[in-house]
Order: C-alpha cells, then structure tokens, then sequence
C-alpha cells in the first residue's frame, strides 16, 4: 500500500468514526442538527457536494441538481466501479410542512459496474424494501467522472427512483459520491420531484456506504447487453431542435392550462426521434431526464393490459378476446353476472358489473373507480396476494343489463383480466409458464425496453396489477407509443395482432364505447370515447377530413396520445390538469393529421 493510499484509508477510518460519534449527520441517524458544531466545509472546485463535505458527511441540504453532474474541468474517470456498493437505511430529512408515513431511505446491497462512462446498477427493476424500509426502490444508470479537488477519487452519480408496492407513485431522486479501488464516501441524494399528486414532499440526507469490489463473472456479457440496449434506443434531440426541424410547431398550444414546473416529462416522438420538452424538479433539471421513471397509473392499461390481450392475440388467434373469464378463473362472486363475461369485455370495461349507480341511464362512467367509501375498493387495493385481491375484486355486485353494453371504467376489472390471461396462457403453455416473462422476452425486449418496472401482487406466484403499476421513462414511452402506431410491427415483425391493433388505435370504423369524460378542445369540448383501453376524441380539418385521436390516460394527468400520422406525444404530471387535445393540437404544425 502507498503512503497515499495509507493516509487515504486512514482518513476515511476516522471519517466513519466520526460519523458514529455524530449520528445527526449519518446515515441511520436523526435529520435534526447536533449541538456541537460540525467542521467547516473546505469546498474547492464546486460551490456544493464537494469532497470535503461528502467524506466527512456535512452536507445538510438540498441542492440544485446541477451538482449531481460534471463540474469545472471535469475528465474521464480515474478508477472503474465492479461490486457491491452497500447503503444503510438511513432517516431522511423531510421539507417544511410535508407529512408522509415513509421518511427512510431503504437499505440496499446492489451489484454496479462502469460501461465506459455510464455507472450501471445490475439489477433494475423493482427493489422490494424490508419489513423495515419505507420504501421500495428502483435504480437507473448514472455516470462516473473525476474532478481536479476530489483527493484522486473518482465521482459518480445515479438516479433513482422511491416506489411502494400499493400506489404508482413515483418519487424521483439522484444519489452522488465518491469513490476508488477500495474505498467509497458517504452518498450524498436527494428527492424533489414526483408524479403523486397526494404526496409532494422533498426528501434528502446522507447515508453510510460500503464498496466491496469483486469480479462479475458474465461482466462481458451485461456490458454488450447494455450497449446493445443503447444501440436500440430512438434518437433524441433537444425541444428547441424540434422548433427548428419544425418552425411551424406550436409550443404554446403543447403547454396551455399548465405550467412547466407542474410538469414531470414531456415530450413528442416524430418517426424514430424524440423530442423531449422538459424533465423538471423543485431543484433544477433533472440531471439524468431520459432515465426519470414516472408512475404512469392508468397509462398501464394500454401499456401493458391491452399490449398482452394483443400479443396474446397474434400468438394463438383474435379469439382470445371472446374467451371466457369464468373459463380461466375461480369466479367467487355470490352472484352470476360474470356468465358471459369475455377477456374484451374487460377491456373495454363493459364487464356489466358494479355496485354504484345501477341505473343504466346515470351518466357516471367512474361510478365505483377510486371510491374510498367502498370497502370493495378499499380492499381490492391493498398490497396482497393475487388470490386475495381477486376474491376482493369479485365482491363487486351485478348490474341490471348484460356486458357488453355499458362502460363502467373499474380498474379492479383490468386486473381480473391480467390474472385470466395469466391462467390462459398457462392453458396453452403448461403448468408454470408465465405470460409477465413472456411479454418481457417477447415484447418489451425486442423493441429495446430490456427493464419493465412494475408493481405486482405479494406472496407466491406474484403478478403485475395491469390496471396500474408501470413506472416508464421516456425511452419506454417512445417506443410503445411507436409500436403502436405502427400498429403492431417493430422493424418488420409482427409483435401485436395487426387488425386487432388498428381497431385500439381507432384505425377502423370500431369508435368504441361512448363515456362521460370531457375532452377540452380548440373551442368548446366533446365526450370521449373508449376502446380495447384507449380513449378517444376526434379533431378536424376543414374540407379535409376528421380524424379520431386514440389517447392513453392515467391518474393525475397522464397522457401518451398516438397520432394517426406517425407522431405521438407524452406529458407525465401530476397537477389534475386533463387536457389531451393539447398534445395534439401542437403536433398539427409538424405534420398533417390526414
């Protein structure tokens, strides 16, 4: 060992002993201040997260996100990173005026290796918290770079991403530190931003780390699967690229009735390039925007419900949609409406079953979705096995007229029809086979989405809810989105039933089911419509044509709008504002919708 690296080791050894003796500023302690006074931060280089602070675990506030990236003459980073990087679960500090029942960071023990640049945690999907955590956890890919008046450390940063198992919400977060062959700094992270419109709340702190470096047996393998993941990627430009490409494009009409700081993610795909407009936090840009997940609630329903029924569809026939859901699952119901009821009935929500309402005539097309007074909802909604939340489902009463006749939208019905085509494609495929791992293998991962986080069922044999749960960034959206509008083809394969896609995306005369919802137009307004789990509004241009507008919606003011012309757009926020038209009303200056 050098005498650098002696006084080095020596120095983080006392570093950890002070962060003991001074538990306010580490990890598992308390976020209130100590009553002795800490060192003075000696920062160089930085205004903020610098060496100083981050080994000795003085850093006490937020920050904006600028500090999580490349400062001053930044370069290539000094040391590569393979193994195990360790966070205790540490007390976060809240802001000013936020409650919520969740205020630790979890512990996490997770394999991360450098690909050029590009810090990737190895597992990427939904990290379950222990009895003890607040929160569930989903790691993104982050960078790695050294700056001059980093003690010959090298920095790195990731996002991340704070889930639960029982909402989609999804709070957003950027973790930094600094590390060497050996040795890593406390971890610097905050989180400012979130798509949960009932739980805004900033949440930072430090939190002690350990590095244990160990070779990855398949590292060479993981390394070309994430390259080969880029390479699939669609191109990205920047919203003032699209001004220019498109001078006719109207920003303003893309953003009316919200303001920016409202908004999550945005963005419009035109062919195979993406323009995103903005990806926001209460600290400044996110530093990492294509990677921010987004709890996209109802969007899950198109982009994962109606993604399986079709590509079940293309594998053994259309008639999947007219099979019975009393076929496939043990209906428990006291009642016998469910007689009749077919995996595209629920889908379209047209089950003809529910408890409020039971008058054909009310113009309620939410009569029993989100309503916290039903004990039905309440415990259909609770994070539990699949057999205990559909039997909760199940307990939903028959209405007076047949399925298939009158939307009803009831989220809990999307997920009766996930656990049917569960049971459905175990039918086809033998005892075990599971259609979640089809549609990852088969699906998301041949259009370059090999990461599909999602919420699921506990206990054994677990499940994804369907009706909600996905957290997609704006790589996953594009690509979905393109799918289908390209109605069911990636790159010359037929991955989704053709016929049976341009049906969903309102490309036959199907114009589905009529519905109560209120789409705002250019001037006045008009009811949607819903189809296969798409809504719909219709625009026009004069002496041309009318075209109808498939949509995806999800809770809080989600929306994916898939344009019959090739472009589609997304904005991802949480400000209640339900404006579709928006979307696409921008895109009219890019290209002619007929």
């Amino acid at each position: 060992m050098s005498t650098a690296q002696r006084m080095k080791a020596t120095r983080l050894t006392t570093l950890i002993a002070l962060a003991i003796l001074l538990p306010a500023c580490g990890g598992g302690g308390s976020s209130s201040q100590s009553d002795s006074s800490p060192p003075p931060v000696t920062c160089t280089g930085r205004a903020e997260l610098c060496a100083d602070a981050l080994l000795n675990s003085l850093v006490t506030q937020r920050v904006d996100f600028q500090y999580y990236a490349p400062q001053g003459a930044a370069t290539e980073a000094l040391h590569s990173f393979m193994g195990t990087l360790t966070i205790d679960r540490t007390v976060m500090s809240m802001s000013a005026g936020e409650t919520t029942g969740r205020a630790a960071f979890p512990r996490l023990s997770v394999q991360f290796m450098t690909v050029g640049d590009i810090l990737l945690p190895l597992d990427r999907d939904v990290i379950l918290g222990g009895a003890s955590d607040s929160w569930d956890i989903i790691l993104s890919p982050g960078k790695v770079w050294s700056e001059p008046n980093d003690d010959g450390m090298t920095r790195a940063s990731f996002p991340f991403t704070l889930v639960t198992n029982q909402w989609n919400e999804a709070h957003n977060g950027v973790a930094t530190f600094l590390y060497d062959d050996a040795n890593v700094s406390n971890i610097h992270f905050q989180v400012v931003q979130e798509t949960a419109l009932w739980n805004k709340a900033d949440m930072w702190g430090v939190a002690r780390a350990q590095y244990s470096p160990n070779v990855i047996a398949n590292a060479a393998q993981l390394e070309q699967d994430f390259l080969d993941e880029l390479g699939q990627r669609v191109e990205t430009r920047t919203w003032a690229d699209l001004s220019s490409d498109y001078p006719d494009f109207d920003d303003t009409a893309f953003t009316r009735n919200i303001s920016v700081g409202e908004i999550s993610a945005s963005g419009i795909l035109v062919d195979n390039t993406l323009y995103l407009h903005s990806s926001n936090s209460r600290f400044g840009p996110y530093p990492y925007p294509f990677e921010m997940r987004h709890g996209v609630f109802s969007v899950t329903k198109s982009s994962q419900a109606a993604l399986t029924l079709l590509r079940l569809a293309e594998k053994y026939g259309e008639q999947v949609f007219d099979l019975f859901v009393t076929d496939y699952l043990n209906v428990t119901a006291n009642h016998s409406g469910w007689n009749g009821v077919t995996f595209g009935h629920l889908l379209n929500m047209v089950a003809g079953i529910g408890d409020r309402f039971p008058d054909a005539g009310a113009q309620v097309t939410f009569a029993d979705e989100n309503d916290e007074s039903s004990s039905t909802w309440t415990a259909t909604w609770n994070p539990i096995s699949r057999n205990q939340k559909l039997a909760a489902a199940f307990r939903y009463g028959d209405y007076p007229w047949a399925p298939g006749q009158i939307m009803r939208y009831n989220t809990a019905h999307t997920f009766i029809l996930g656990a049917a085509l569960h049971s459905f494609y175990e039918s086809m495929e033998g005892p075990g086979a599971n259609v979640w791992q089809m549609m990852q293998e088969e699906v998301y991962r041949p259009i370059g989405l090999n990461v599909m986080p999602t919420i699921q069922t506990t206990g054994a044999d677990p499940i994804p809810i369907y009706g909600f749960g996905l957290f997609l960034n704006a790589y996953d959206t594009a690509r979905i989105a393109q799918l289908f509008s390209n109605d069911g083809a990636y790159e010359g394969s037929q991955i989704l039933h053709r016929s049976r896609t341009r049906e969903s995306t309102y490309k036959t005369a199907n114009s589905g089911f009529s519905t109560f919802a209120t789409v705002p137009l250019a001037t006045g307004s008009e009811t949607a419509r819903y189809l296969n789990s798409f809504w719909s509004f219709t625009l026009s241009v004069p002496s041309v044509c009318t075209v109808r507008i498939p949509y995806m919606w999800g809770y809080g003011g989600n929306f994916v709008v898939v344009l019959p012309n090739g472009v589609s757009a997304f904005r991802y926020a949480d400000a209640n504002v339900h404006d579709p038209a928006a979307l696409a009303l921008a895109t009219a200056g890019i290209r002619p919708y007929c």
